[in-house]
């Protein structure tokens, strides 16, 4: 209210001292008065939090922690676990086009850094330290399935071929 008895005199008073025609005072003290009511009334209406401020949904997104990263593994143990899980569904086109890819990698790793062996240039040394089924599917010219929904490989099989890359 205090607000309001300002803004109309301090419009008054510029007409009065011929600082201001009546029309630019009417609009001065119109505008002011204004303003006046809108910062008294809009901080009202806005939404509250308990603390008193508002808070957009952007602000409680930012706030907010960022989510956890998914466990890694820790041995081969529990990436072969992983993996039978994820591909025991779809049979031999995923033990060739997702499974052997990892542990091909996997085994590029350990003989290289555990043995000195290279997989694609040391095949005889390779395939004595894999053995002859784990070679058959990692070795470089490894064909694909023939029959795309055919049987993957059991569980115990791709068991032994983790003990396998583990043992190396």
């Amino acid at each position: 209210m205090v607000g309001l008895l300002a803004a109309g005199a301090g419009s008054w008073a510029l007409y009065y001292t011929n600082q201001l025609g009546a029309a630019s005072a009417l609009r001065l003290g119109g505008g002011l008065c204004a303003g006046v009511v809108l910062l008294a009334v809009l901080p009202a209406t806005w939404p509250q939090t308990r603390e008193g401020t508002a808070r957009s949904p952007l602000e409680e997104a930012l706030d907010a922690p960022p989510p956890a990263r998914p466990e890694q593994p820790r041995s081969l143990r529990e990436l072969e676990f992983a993996v039978r899980l994820a591909s025991s569904r779809d049979g031999a086109h995923d033990v060739y086009y997702r499974l052997r890819p990892r542990l091909r990698e996997l085994a590029e790793h350990r003989l290289r850094n555990h043995r000195l062996v290279d997989l694609d240039r040391d095949e005889s040394a390779a395939r004595e330290l894999l053995g002859e089924e784990l070679w058959q599917l990692l070795r470089a010219g490894a064909p694909s399935p023939q029959d795309r929904s055919g049987r993957g490989a059991p569980a115990s099989t791709q068991a032994r071929w983790a003990e396998k890359l583990e043992s190396l």
